[in-house]
């Protein structure tokens, strides 16, 4: 049985973590943070050498309510959309700090959903697939990076975008590797502000697990486009990276030559591998559909944990866990009680409290075939923590399909699409440590007629800024071109 003694002392430890591998091709300078209005000052604007924050007017405060309020700014200031100063009290989502709005924001202080690539048409010769985003750290804030495989001309590269905390554009989308993707690519960022990104590229024969490093402050020219050499490479596939605390980054694949198997390999903070290719032998020795089940990854202190759920159905849920280097912990699989029924794994994410959540997909019978998105919750031991809990708090009508988990102060969010036929959302619900629900689930983006959202990607920064990007189908055109799409939601999770 696999020891979890890390767990309870590195759990604390975590910010976020989340976002998978429910792998689509199995089936067919530094930012500006934006002014955040919850915090008090003492004379700082619009206090006027007062104590803002008391409940009393003093000196040249415009107001003070004790906090954040629907007419005042936590920092004493009159609460106005376009103000630059994100007021939940006063209804925002969102201030870009301009009257007319900007692409994620509109005039009304509401989260505007906005395009990433805005190069690609999109046409069937020019879409993009499978994005993903980091927090990263920069020499002021924090800035989101997004990576995606935009498919064009010279084929399918792996590009990089940088935007600032309330949506801007930071700098000039650039393309990672000179190699193509098979799909679209992996990025995590380490406490320094170094992200790395992996991808799956043809190669010259087999298939090429690639990896490049990028600085803070998303500088490319300093670390060259790397190919990850060694054993368990004969045909890989879905790659994932992480993150740990020490500021290493750890890549697992699938390999899929004969039966699948999962592998590992670590990388430290500078880019260089540790240690040998794991393959951890037993993780898929028993399934032998290379085309089915996905897996996700996330780290646990300087630990790393894998979940992974593999074919013949019913899809079973398997846990490793791997210690800094990459090597298992244990050299037994540890499944996941109860075991069967899930796959589409959205990710993993550490509980403060101890133990862990997932959130994953099935198929439901017995609401006419459609997919239920639910998280499950397990102990340090790998028992399950309660009963499945039901992601949309809806009927639950439509096909719903695991996306991401990120960690939030008193719990998590659970991130998925919704929808069928020609009209499909990204959707989110929180939930506390305690596995409640914490209200309502919502749209990130509202629903699209004649386009459908999948496959939704998250990273959240320690102020509890989230960004979610998503790859939009339209779904009108048989040759189904798609775009990344992001949206960015300042303080969601602050509290």
């Amino acid at each position: 049985m696999m020891r979890f003694t890390f767990f309870s002392s590195c759990a604390l430890a975590i910010l976020a973590c989340g976002g998978g591998n429910d792998d689509p091709t199995s089936s067919g300078g530094g930012a500006a943070k934006p002014t955040s209005s919850a915090s008090t000052s003492s004379g700082g604007a619009g206090s006027g050498g007062g104590t803002c924050g008391n409940n009393t007017l003093e000196g040249s405060e415009a107001c003070d309510t004790g906090g954040e309020s629907a007419g005042c700014n936590a920092d004493c200031t009159a609460a106005k959309c376009g103000d630059g100063k994100v007021n939940l009290a006063a209804g925002e989502q969102c201030d870009s700090g301009v009257a007319a709005g900007s692409e994620a924001c509109n005039a009304q202080c509401k989260v505007t959903p906005f395009f990433v690539d805005n190069a690609a048409s999109p046409t069937a010769a020019d879409l993009a697939v499978q994005p993903d985003v980091a927090a990263a750290k920069t020499s002021s804030s924090f800035e989101f990076q997004i990576v995606w495989g935009h498919a064009g001309g010279n084929g399918k590269l792996v590009r990089l975008a940088r935007r600032d905390l309330k949506g801007q554009k930071v700098g000039t989308e650039t393309a990672i590797g000179t190699a193509p993707a098979l799909a679209g690519a992996r990025i995590a960022a380490n406490a320094a502000g170094r992200t790395a990104v992996v991808w799956q590229s043809p190669g010259n024969g087999p298939a090429e697990l690639r990896y490049r490093l990028v600085e803070p402050g998303g500088n490319v020219g300093k670390n060259l486009e790397q190919v990850l050499a060694g054993a368990s490479l004969d045909a890989p596939r879905a790659p994932l990276v992480a993150a740990n605390g020490a500021g290493a980054f750890c890549l697992a694949w699938l390999d899929t030559q004969g039966a699948t198997q999962l592998a590992s390999r670590c990388l430290d903070a500078a880019g260089m591998p540790k240690g040998i290719n794991f393959t951890l032998f037993d993780a898929y020795s028993a399934f032998s559909d290379a085309q089915a089940g996905a897996f996700a990854m996330c780290p646990f202190g300087d630990h790393f944990y894998t979940v992974t759920s593999g074919a013949p159905a019913p899809h079973t849920l398997l846990g490793h866990e791997l210690d800094p280097g990459g090597m298992p912990a244990s050299m037994t699989q540890f499944p996941l009680s109860p075991s069967a029924g899930l796959s589409h794994i959205g990710g993993v994410v550490a509980l403060s409290g101890g133990g862990y959540a997932t959130i994953a997909s099935y198929q439901d019978t017995f609401s006419k075939g459609y997919t239920t998105t639910v998280v499950r919750a397990f102990d340090v031991q790998g028992s399950a923590l309660g009963v499945d809990l039901p992601v949309e708090d809806g009927a639950g009508t439509t096909t719903q399909r695991s996306g991401a988990i990120v960690a939030a102060p008193k719990g998590f969010l659970a991130i998925w699409a919704n929808g069928s036929g020609n009209t499909c959302s990204v959707r989110a619900r929180r939930f506390t440590n305690a596995l409640q629900a914490a209200g309502k689930s919502f749209d990130i983006a509202p629903p699209y007629a004649n386009w459908c959202a999948f496959a939704p990607r998250a990273a959240v920064t320690p102020a509890g800024d989230l960004m979610v990007v998503w790859i939009l189908v339209d779904q009108t055109d048989a040759a189904n071109p798609t775009k990344v799409q992001a949206a960015v939601w300042p303080r969601l999770l602050a509290q």
